[in-house]
C-alpha cells in the first residue's frame, strides 16, 4: 500500500492458502510465510517490495508457517508447525540449517541477539 494515500501499489497472490504470519521487510524485500490447517501451503515467500514480484520461495517446511519471519545479517529465520526452526539465505532462499529441539509447533517469531537465535 502507498503509505501516503492508502492506495494499492501491488498485490501478491501466490500463496494457495491464507497468510497468517506478519510480513517482515528487509533491504527492500518482503518475507512472509503461508499456511492454514485446512489448506497447507507451508511456504516462505520473498517478494520484491517495489514491484510485488516473487524473488524466491522456500518449500522446506512440511506444515504451516504461523511464525513471522525475522531477518538478520542476510538470514531469514522462521518457525513452522512441523516442529522446526529454519534458517534460510535471504538472497537465494536456500536452507542454511534447521533446528528441531525440543519438539513442538513453533508459533512465535524468532529473535536474534549477539549471534544467538531465540524462539519459544
Amino acid at each position: 500500500m502507498n503509505a501516503e494515500t492508502g492506495g494499492e501499489k501491488w498485490k501478491f497472490t501466490q500463496p494457495s492458502s491464507p497468510v497468517v504470519s506478519s510480513p517482515t521487510v528487509a533491504d527492500g524485500t518482503v518475507y512472509v510465510g503461508a499456511g492454514e490447517d485446512e489448506d497447507v501451503d507451508s511456504t516462505l515467500y520473498a517478494v520484491d517490495g517495489a514491484t510485488g514480484s516473487q524473488e524466491w520461495s522456500f518449500t522446506g517446511p512440511s506444515d504451516v508457517l504461523f511464525s513471522s519471519p525475522t531477518v538478520v545479517d542476510g538470514t531469514v529465520y522462521v518457525g513452522s508447525h512441523d516442529e522446526t526452526l529454519y534458517a534460510v539465505d535471504a538472497v537465494t532462499g536456500d536452507q542454511q540449517w534447521a533446528f528441531t529441539e525440543p519438539s513442538g509447533n513453533v508459533f512465535s517469531s524468532p529473535t536474534v541477539a549477539d549471534g544467538t537465535v531465540y524462539v519459544g
